[in-house]
Formats: structure tokens, C-alpha cells, sequence
């Protein structure tokens, strides 16, 4: 579940790189890092 998250989240940083350009992407990175780790919690990253 998380690696699919991870994934999708990734896949939406490519989108928003092309769209929004690096400043864009990198706001957006942030914040799904913020989601993945969060979605994954601590348990998973053992």
C-alpha cells in the first residue's frame, strides 16, 4: 500500500515539474513527502 502511494505520489511531482515548473515541484514534493511519511508511519519504514 504504501510503495503504491509512494508511487502515485511521485508520478504527481513529475506532473506538477512539466506544468509548474522546478519552484511548482518542489512545493509539491514537500508536501507529498510530508503525505508519505504520514500515510506510511513509522512501522512501515521498518
Amino acid at each position: 500500500m504504501a510503495l503504491g502511494t509512494v508511487a502515485a505520489l511521485l508520478a504527481r511531482v513529475r506532473g506538477a515539474e512539466t506544468s509548474a515548473g522546478a519552484a511548482g515541484s518542489a512545493a509539491v514534493l514537500a508536501d507529498g513527502v510530508a503525505t508519505a511519511v504520514s500515510a506510511a508511519g513509522p512501522a512501515s519504514s521498518v
